[in-house]
């Protein structure tokens, strides 16, 4: 009798415990399905931290009615540098010119730094 005991408490051990290490492996699962999301909520945060700190410059242009001097008319366009981030923002590389056919070559050759020449043709 006492070796049907032994052998029930054995088989009863090896059943709780193969229950306790598949419920062990599952919360680990959970636990690490967990931390893969924590750590993506945590990088999209930080990412959109490092992109709010930074200077952002809004550029607006408004048309004005135009300007009539000596029987000619000029466009009036009035242009507006808003900043609009959380740090000073500075503009360090603007250069422009307005030209027209007559003078559009001593225009470019005036501007220092070729390589932001921007022609736009209306």
């Amino acid at each position: 009798m006492l070796a049907d005991e032994e052998t029930t408490q054995r088989r009863y051990e090896r059943v709780v415990g193969a229950v306790t290490l598949i419920a062990t492996l599952a919360a680990a699962g959970f636990a690490g399905g967990a931390y893969v999301q924590a750590k993506r909520q945590g990088d999209i945060a930080q990412e959109a931290l490092i992109e709010s700190d930074h200077p952002f410059l809004q550029l607006s242009a408004k048309s004005n009615p135009d300007i009539v001097r000596a029987g000619e008319a000029y466009i009036s366009v009035s242009l507006k540098l808003t900043n609009v981030g959380s740090k000073v923002a500075m503009l360090d590389r603007a250069e422009f010119a307005l030209a027209d056919d007559s003078n559009l070559a001593p225009t470019v050759a005036s501007v220092t730094r070729p390589g932001l020449i921007n022609l736009a043709w209306f």
